[in-house]
């Protein structure tokens, strides 16, 4: 809501109904809830109806921000009925001051009265009431009346009154008599309720309540409430004494697994009782053992996510089987360190721990089963019995990466290292738990499941049409499919998070929907790349994936198993082909791409001919090499040549190279037309080639470094910017102003720079700026006439030309009088907060805030306020010969202040 402002543009008043179930059946959990909460509305339970009444208010004095105005005026009444009737009122009557000259209809959700406000609420509960009566007609009648009777007992009414005879009984242990007392007063807090339900079915228009099926049902809930917490009470203790006393006579050579077992096995005797007890330990056969590892931990009874304790990474220090029980229970927490890492990895919570990678929710349940107290080691030994009680309880269904059983030895080992990147780690699921299903996810929140299969080459199907977003006919494709058969990396397809990585997503058709040029390296892998193809099949089989009997160029694919309609799949192809991470800005892209045009590259460009020219051919090669493969094919057309955007690239990126101005670049890369600069821009692009040939000179020591004046040049050109930019704010007429600039001096820097100031004439000769065609080829000559004469043998002798001179040999007329250079001054900073961290002085270690120094304050004020003082303000003081007034001093001393502060804002900003 927006409760900055006095409009209502961001509120929405909640939805009167919600979207009924269509063609679904409610489970029971949802019956549950539904009769739940129709008897909590039928019963106005907890007041609800008055909370969703405070609720709405203060709703709609939020969305009116500052325009709820000063507030109701107070009621002498105590009642709270009537204060906030006031406040309903004040509601209505400045919603009808508001609507007077609501012309776009923001305050039209006001109510107009304070029957149309508590209307509102009535029909607000009886949609909800309407929504659960649909859900409550598709479900089980045992489910809505346990819902019911929950609903029934949990009023604070009923609460209270269930607990009054518990404590009588609860000391005898007779739960036949807790029961009765419990139903008793269950049925009494039933009929205290029925005023509320009455009230609630008038204003909700429903149905009279059955006075005598309310009370049952309050009777019915309290006695089940009333026995169920001794009752439970009774079987913890019992289980407390039974687990203490297992441990107490245990013998020392018997662990409390297995004593636990013959216990339970004892009492069964006794009793005569033969149930069908589970397999005993040591079912895990060693070939199921092996699958597990193959697809889990390789065995490491340490491991957690992506191996992640080994040696460089992450958790390096820590050693599971050093935990107990409880600290591996404590280390799995949700909120903890380790289960938001892996959430950093994988984008979901999970907490994989030991040889059989058990998540700590499963580890609760593990420690539950085999009735562990806490205190023991997680050691190899005890982790096995784990692993064989989820194999009993939860069969192998429980293992993502099982993928069958495996000869013992074949499990691989685990990794010297944690694996460094993030792609080859294996995606693990919340929502389905472990199974052998993942999800992989598109775009900003596409998500799809897929089976993890191996399936032979010659199977899959090529995308075409709309589902082949590129063009696998062009060049550049084949270029990238040729280097990634060649540099095929069997890590990076495997498993990912996302689509647009790992292994190549396949539809129920076997249509490759994200991955073609994956498919297609690895096929051109299996042609012309045995050793590469063969790292990759033994990369499946590493990875706990078997490859089918007869399959002699297998491919490890996500297969689809989430249903699409053509629509949705093509959007979900569009988006597995779109790049997840944040694309740059022109100006960053131009800028990284320069660090490839190096010297050599530039010297293959011929400035006089067009980028795509064949002359420039040898340029472009090398330039194209420097940018990512990913990138060249949307840089080039079906033949290999450079496209419109990829000679904008290369003009950007040669732009960048010359001048290394992220300000003068961006008028360049991302302004209209070149912005501020304009013709300037122009010029600099047309001899951007020659430009940075001589930078690069420069740099390479073949040139004087002194003869090299773009900091000159950048200042001159930011200067006609900056007065361009005054001007069409309305600050005066830009001849003037670049005069007024030229004149001026920096309180830290000083005056311009003589040359910055020369260039700017040479630049703005009258009364606009030169035409882009002259500043180009005056640059250019300059740029020609330094690598001449600056070469570095030139001044041996210390009488070589300068670059005063050869500025004068292109314009005696604008450079005649130049000898000092000067420094150039770079682009002005783009000005910081001032941070400043509170003290505390003296007796106010709050400051302003402190009681002391408001009371010193709060006297002051009244100090100054007294009468007596308008006398002393008017008194007369000598000072230099004349009289001044005491008020006529303090507002003197007042405006130094003031513009003391203004000098030091200026001086920090780098500003006059």
């Amino acid at each position: 809501m927006n409760q900055t402002t006095g409009t209502n543009d961001s509120f929405e008043a909640p939805p009167l109904r919600l979207p009924p179930l269509e063609a679904q059946t409610p489970d029971w959990g949802d019956v549950f809830q539904a009769g739940l909460l129709s008897e909590r509305i039928e019963s106005d339970s907890n007041l609800r109806l008055e909370h969703m009444e405070r609720d709405y208010l203060a709703d709609l004095q939020d969305s009116l921000g500052t325009a709820y105005g000063p507030g109701p005026e107070e009621t002498r009444s105590r009642s709270t009925t009537a204060q906030f009737n006031n406040r309903v009122d004040y509601i209505v009557a400045r919603g009808a001051e508001l609507r007077e000259n609501d012309a776009d209809g923001r305050y039209e959700h006001l109510p107009a009265s304070r029957e149309e406000f508590f209307q509102t609420i009535g029909d607000r509960a009886r949609a909800e009431w309407e929504d659960a009566q649909l859900v409550l007609d598709g479900g089980g009648m045992s489910a809505e009346l346990l819902g019911r009777i929950w609903g029934a007992t949990t009023d604070n009414t009923s609460l209270v009154t269930m607990m009054l005879p518990f404590g009588a009984f609860s000391r005898t242990g007779q739960l036949g008599k807790i029961a009765l007392a419990e139903g008793v007063a269950g049925g009494l807090g039933e009929a205290l309720t029925l005023p509320q339900r009455y009230r609630a079915s008038e204003r909700l228009d429903l149905e009279e309540p059955n006075p005598f099926l309310s009370i049952t049902m309050g009777a019915a809930g309290g006695a089940a409430l009333g026995t169920a917490l001794p009752a439970a009470a009774r079987v913890l203790r019992y289980g407390k004494i039974k687990a203490d006393s297992i441990g107490a006579r245990r013998p020392a050579d018997v662990d409390q697994l297995s004593c636990g077992e013959a216990v339970d096995e004892a009492a069964d005797d006794l009793v005569g009782r033969r149930s069908i007890r589970p397999a005993p330990y040591g079912t895990m056969t060693p070939e199921v053992r092996a699958g597990i590892f193959a697809g889990e931990s390789r065995g490491d009874y340490d491991a957690l996510f992506n191996f992640s304790n080994r040696p460089g990474g992450k958790f390096s220090n820590v050693r599971l089987t050093e935990m107990t029980v409880d600290e591996a229970i404590e280390f799995s927490k949700p909120t903890g360190p380790y289960a938001q890492w892996v959430k950093s990895q994988i984008d979901r919570v999970a907490t994989p721990m030991g040889g059989y990678q058990i998540v700590g929710k499963t580890l609760r349940l593990v420690k539950k089963g085999l009735r562990l107290r806490g205190d023991e080691k997680m050691t190899p030994e005890l982790q096995e019995r784990m692993g064989e009680w989820i194999l009993r309880n939860q069969g192998t269904g429980a293992w993502e990466g099982y993928k069958g059983p495996r000869r013992p030895g074949t499990e691989g080992a685990p990794p010297d290292a944690a694996p460094a990147t993030r792609a080859a780690a294996r995606p693990y699921t919340t929502q389905r738990g472990y199974t052998s299903t993942g999800t992989i996810t598109v775009g900003d929140d596409f998500r799809v499941d897929v089976d993890y299969v191996v399936t032979d080459l010659r199977s899959l199907r090529q995308a075409t049409g709309d589902l082949q977003p590129r063009d696998r006919s062009r060049a550049a494709s084949d270029e990238q499919v040729s280097r990634i058969a060649a540099g095929l990396d069997p890590a990076r397809l495997m498993p990912a998070p996302e689509a647009d990585r790992g292994t190549p997503v396949v539809g129920p058709d076997n249509m490759i929907e994200s991955g073609n040029g994956r498919v297609m390296g690895i096929a051109r892998a299996y042609e012309r790349h045995p050793d590469r193809a063969q790292a990759y099949r033994q990369q499946i089989i590493a990875a706990g994936y078997e490859i089918p009997e007869g399959v002699d160029q297998p491919v490890l694919i996500a297969r689809r198993t989430s249903d699409l309609t053509a629509e949705q799949r093509r959007d979900f192809v569009r988006q597995a082909n779109t790049s997840t991470i944040a694309r740059m800005s022109a100006t960053e892209r131009a800028a990284v791409d320069a660090q490839a045009i190096t010297a050599d590259v530039l010297s293959l460009l011929e400035p006089g001919q067009p980028m795509s020219a064949v002359a420039n051919a040898p340029f472009v090669r090398a330039a194209m090499s420097g940018i990512p493969q990913a990138e060249r094919s949307g840089l080039t057309d079906g033949s290999g040549g450079l496209n419109a955007e990829g000679v904008l690239r290369l003009r950007q990126a040669v732009f960048a190279s010359a001048y290394e101005a992220p300000d003068i670049l961006a008028e360049f890369a991302e302004a209209d037309g070149g912005g501020h600069l304009k013709s300037l821009v122009q010029a600099l692009e047309q001899v951007a080639p020659e430009w940075a040939g001589m930078r690069a000179a420069a740099r390479d020591g073949r040139m004087a470094a002194e003869f090299d004046i773009t900091g000159h040049l950048l200042e001159a050109v930011r200067t006609i910017a900056t007065a361009r930019r005054m001007a069409a704010a309305g600050d005066g007429k830009l001849p003037v102003l670049v005069r007024e600039l030229l004149d001026d001096t920096d309180l830290l820097d000083g005056a311009m720079a003589p040359l910055s100031a020369a260039l700017v004439r040479k630049f703005f000769p009258g009364e606009r700026v030169a035409p882009a065609g002259q500043v180009a080829d005056f640059l250019r000559r300059y740029a020609v006439e330094a690598r001449k004469v600056g070469t570095p043998d030139a001044g041996l002798f210390g009488d070589g030309p300068t670059p005063a001179d050869a500025l004068r040999a292109i314009d005696g007329e604008t450079f005649a009088g130049l000898e000092d250079l000067g420094a150039p001054r770079g682009p002005e900073p783009a000005p910081q907060p001032l941070e400043v961290e509170p003290q505390a002085i003296g007796p106010y270690p709050d400051g302003a805030a402190s009681p002391a120094a408001e009371a010193v304050d709060d006297a002051i004020e009244e100090a100054l306020q007294a009468p007596d003082l308008a006398d002393v303000m008017d008194l007369g003081v000598e000072l230099d010969g004349r009289t001044w007034k005491v008020s006529e001093i303090l507002a003197e001393l007042d405006a130094d202040d003031a513009l003391d502060v203004t000098v030091s804002a200026c001086a920090a900003r780098g500003v006059a």
